[in-house]
């Protein structure tokens, strides 16, 4: 009978190798996912097995981040469940030994495989992303376009409302643009109507340009110009550009800052603030997951395989589907950024706490 440190470094040698395969299988199962998806566009643009390779080699370290979760899932609840089929499981409760006991050693574990995680995602697998999507645009034939069109935005700062038919990006050039400023109490101070505006590198300036002016006797003037500029219109391009950036390719602190302008330009960016929270809480599902698994694993009785897979197939499946739910309700303003991005942690940990207490008492 094995006892005290011998226990837990055997339930730890049932655990981690199983983890450690399921980690590589996972990372081969996203990598053959994203292939496939984008295979017919290679073949079309010719691209070569290197280029395609090299691709897919980029996006590797990504496929491993994606992996830990599931592979912890599988690796817990394997090794549980092989304990269970061998009758060791009923043997070690049968002694007086205590499933918190043993399962210790297996939540550090799948702590270090969180915060692992968080760094390894943080530093490595999101930098070499933004590479895999621009070798994989490349192979494609895709391109970025930046250029926008119906712009409305605010910038709470300066004071000053935007709007313009359409944005430029590659001559930093705005049509049909309009600008009203106003102090910090609301007051209006000033209207530009402008056929067309033109950056210069530190503020814009208006071309076949209206102008209303609020002066200090409380009169209103109106003015017309060929061309004007002002210290107070200095809004930089970037603001107006199309769409938000990706923040699946932003590191956390890019994230957070990306939400600081987004909130500061008067853009929605509670969507945005919910994914960025989310690092910090799926960071956590390794140790969540393993709480669910060593519960689910401890019920199993045959095909113990087979059972894990496809119970970690399940939970991967109903983790992105809550995830998915949980950050539209909070771009909605239906609930708060910190709850959409907790939403699925708090459900698998509440299920995890559920079936690890049943299957302790």
């Amino acid at each position: 009978m094995k006892t005290g440190w011998t226990l837990q470094a055997y339930v730890l040698a049932n655990v981690v190798p199983a983890f450690l395969a399921a980690v590589a299988f996972f990372a081969l199962l996203f990598e053959l996912i994203d292939l496939f998806a984008n295979l017919v566009k290679y073949i079309q643009n010719e691209a070569s097995s290197a280029q395609v390779f090299r691709v897919m080699a980029l996006y590797l370290p990504r496929c491993v981040s994606l992996s830990i979760a599931p592979a912890m899932l599988f690796g817990a609840a394997y090794g549980f469940g092989a304990l269970k089929t061998s009758n060791e499981l009923i043997v070690i409760h049968g002694s007086g030994i205590s499933l918190v006991s043993f399962a210790i050693p297996v939540l550090i574990f799948a702590g270090f495989a969180s915060a692992f995680g968080f760094w390894f995602e943080d530093s490595v697998a999101l930098p070499v992303l933004r590479l895999k999507k621009e070798a994989s645009r490349s192979l494609m034939g895709q391109t970025v376009t930046l250029n926008n069109a119906e712009i409305a935005l605010f910038n709470r700062k300066s004071g000053v409302v935007w709007t313009a038919d359409y944005f430029d990006d590659s001559g930093a050039s705005l049509s049909g643009v309009t600008a009203v400023r106003r102090d910090e109490r609301g007051v209006f101070l000033e209207r530009v109507d402008a056929r067309r505006a033109r950056w210069d590198g530190s503020r814009w300036d208006f071309l076949d340009v209206r102008i209303w002016s609020l002066g200090p006797d409380g009169a209103y003037t109106e003015t017309f110009a060929p061309s004007w500029s002002s210290p107070g219109y200095a809004e930089p391009p970037a603001s107006f550009r199309k769409g938000r950036k990706d923040l699946e390719e932003l590191s956390t602190a890019e994230a957070l800052e990306y939400v600081r302008f987004l909130r500061a330009a008067g853009l929605p960016f509670r969507g945005a603030l919910a994914e960025a929270y989310e690092r910090f809480t799926f960071a956590a599902t390794p140790l969540v997951v393993a709480l669910l698994s060593i519960g689910a694993g401890g019920r199993l009785r045959k095909n113990i395989l087979l059972s894990s897979l496809l119970i970690s197939l399940a939970a991967s499946t109903g983790y992105y589907v809550i995830r998915m739910v949980s950050l539209l309700l909070a771009r909605l303003d239906l609930i708060t950024p910190a709850a959409g991005a907790a939403a699925p942690v708090v459900f698998f940990l509440a299920l995890g706490f559920l079936l690890f207490w049943t299957a302790h008492t």
